[in-house]
């Protein structure tokens, strides 16, 4: 509804979201599949599904591309964490050897089904062995077949600058998201990413922010206005009414079917 051309199914806001937990490994593919099969069939876009590390080695992720390409993925996005991985932009953590990850790339390229399904590799080394081996597995992925590549983690324009000229032969994607309290990507507008050579930018937590602080000050509204008994207070959030929250589940849809095929 807001004119966007795909959407991005973090783990980090699957896990916040449907367990009401840290993004720490905990999200099983048993669960990411439950959730990317209702949205894929609800959503006009096409979605982008974050696997995490595959869910284990190179043989698991041959289930887990299959399994998220069923589900309807039309992009799945394997990091080279060691498993379990940690949230991008959180000390600690390793990364896998560059042959291992290669395996699992391979491995994810061989079991697709469809050949559109978009295959993106992500890497954490960037934090943890510096900007030339991030561009190194950026170049080395795509010649193992990755459709696209994102380092995460990258510090400086200059660094952004550099990944988007040296690596070859994959899609280039950034990380616009992370915390304004802490050192992450430099948050740069759009057209200038563009101008660098990236084709997409992710912004994987603006909404859960924005739904978590918006859902609190409306609860704590509430909960005042009740204990007051006060007429005045307002009940309803600003802005918003049921209508809207119909549009958004297709209550239009549901009474157009209703119309056709329920005979009285």
């Amino acid at each position: 509804k807001s004119g966007y051309k795909a959407a991005y199914f973090g783990g980090s806001a699957i896990t916040n979201t449907l367990l009401g937990m840290p993004d720490a490994g905990y999200l099983t593919l048993t669960e990411m599949e439950f959730i990317v099969s209702r949205a894929a069939d609800r959503s006009p876009i096409p979605l982008m599904v974050d696997a995490d590390t595959g869910y284990g080695d190179a043989v698991s992720v041959v289930n887990t591309v299959r399994t998220l390409e069923r589900a309807g993925a039309a992009a799945v996005m394997i990091e080279d964490q060691v498993t379990p991985p940690r949230c991008g932009h959180v000390a600690g953590g390793a990364v896998i050897s560059i042959e291992e990850m290669i395996g699992k790339i391979k491995a994810a390229v061989d079991s697709r089904k469809d050949e559109d399904l978009f295959i993106l590799a992500r890497s954490d080394a960037r934090r943890l062995e510096g900007i030339d081996a991030a561009i190194e597995r950026g170049n080395r992925f795509a010649e193992a077949g990755a459709d696209g590549f994102m380092a995460d983690g990258l510090l400086s324009v200059g660094e952004l600058t550099r990944m988007g000229d040296e690596v070859k032969g994959a899609i280039r994607f950034t990380n616009i998201g992370g915390s304004r309290k802490k050192r992450t990507t430099p948050k740069l507008p759009l057209h200038e990413l563009r101008d660098m050579g990236y084709a997409v930018a992710l912004l994987g937590l603006q909404t859960l922010r924005a739904g978590s602080v918006q859902a609190l000050r409306v609860l704590n509204q509430l909960r005042t206005s009740a204990a007051s008994d006060s007429s005045e207070s307002p009940f309803h959030p600003p802005n918003s009414s049921v209508a809207d929250l119909g549009l958004f589940v297709g209550k239009d849809l549901f009474r157009e079917l209703e119309r056709e095929y329920v005979r009285k």
